[in-house]
């Protein structure tokens, strides 16, 4: 088997660091990811751990739910997609799992954390649309279907209404 390059990472000049560079090279040679994957997940972590520093937080045990919670924040703050920071959020959970099972690290702190996609807004029926419908002669009647069909919007001349 011919072990690819080295994947660039960025460095911040902490602990936490180094156990983004294992994560990697497990993901590269375990998990035998391309490059292009390895490379999203380096500069996704990269962001997290130069965030970290900027807290004076530079090992992945001294991570805790609030700082990720707070990473999420300041990306919805750089106005990043709800779908762009799941992904970070995936890519800070894949690495915690590593690293608790590597007993590397004891708590995973992304356990508590959700990062919810907006789904698209549904669409619902107004007042006045249900009470249309609720009037509508059903059409499975002799009745209703002598009736001409009606616009949806009002009752035109010569249509008949549902109380006559």
């Amino acid at each position: 088997m011919r072990l690819r390059a080295p994947v660039r990472t960025w460095r911040c000049g902490g602990r936490l660091d180094e156990e983004i560079q294992q994560f990697l090279d497990h993901l590269r040679v375990e998990r035998e990811l391309t490059p292009a994957t390895i490379e999203a997940y380096g500069r996704d972590l990269a962001l997290f751990a130069r965030f970290a520093a900027d807290r004076q937080v530079r090992e992945a045990s001294a991570v805790r739910s609030i700082d990720v919670l707070d990473f999420l924040a300041f990306l919805t703050d750089r106005k990043l997609s709800p779908r762009s920071q799941a992904r970070r959020l995936i890519a800070l959970r894949q690495l915690f799992k590593f690293l608790k099972g590597e007993r590397l690290c004891a708590e995973d702190p992304t356990e508590e954390v959700t990062c919810a996609l907006r789904a698209q807004a549904a669409e619902f029926l107004t007042v006045e649309e249900v009470d249309r419908l609720l009037a509508a002669p059903d059409r499975a009647t002799p009745r209703a279907r002598a009736t001409p069909p009606c616009s949806r919007r009002s009752t035109p001349r010569g249509c008949a209404s549902p109380s006559s």
